[in-house]
């Protein structure tokens, strides 16, 4: 497995970070593209949940996903929570389209799963992206 923290602008030009988790292989049946889970942690838009990032995206790559953890803009963070940290999400979903070959994953098939304030984030991109 291959990991790297990545530091992504999203569409308001705001930086966000990105660690991503990804299993890349050469061999048949290992080398088909795989579905993306996009994990959005909690901590009530002041901080990360720790239990609800790397721990929650290692167990989609155990169960044949790639993943990653958007470490989204909070509120304490130079400018608006709202749209941005939406744009976070809708960002990694459209960085991850761009780079599907590189990172060996199947563009139709990207989840979001977010946790509590995570989850209220996941929702604003869905209706964003509506």
């Amino acid at each position: 497995m291959e990991t790297k923290k990545l530091e992504i602008k999203n569409f308001n030009q705001r930086t966000y970070q990105l660690q991503t988790y990804t299993v890349k292989s050469d061999r048949a049946p290992l080398n088909k593209p795989r579905p993306l889970a996009i994990v959005v942690p909690g901590g009530s838009f002041t901080h990360l949940s720790v239990k609800e990032g790397e721990p929650v995206a290692l167990a989609y790559v155990s169960r044949g996903f790639n993943a990653c953890v958007v470490s989204y803009n909070l509120l304490q963070d130079e400018g608006k929570i709202y749209p941005d940290a939406g744009l976070d999400v809708l960002s990694t979903v459209d960085y991850y389209r761009r780079h599907a070959a590189e990172y060996q994953i199947d563009p139709d098939k990207i989840m979001t799963i977010g946790f509590s304030a995570g989850g209220h984030i996941v929702s604003a991109a869905n209706y964003l992206a509506a």
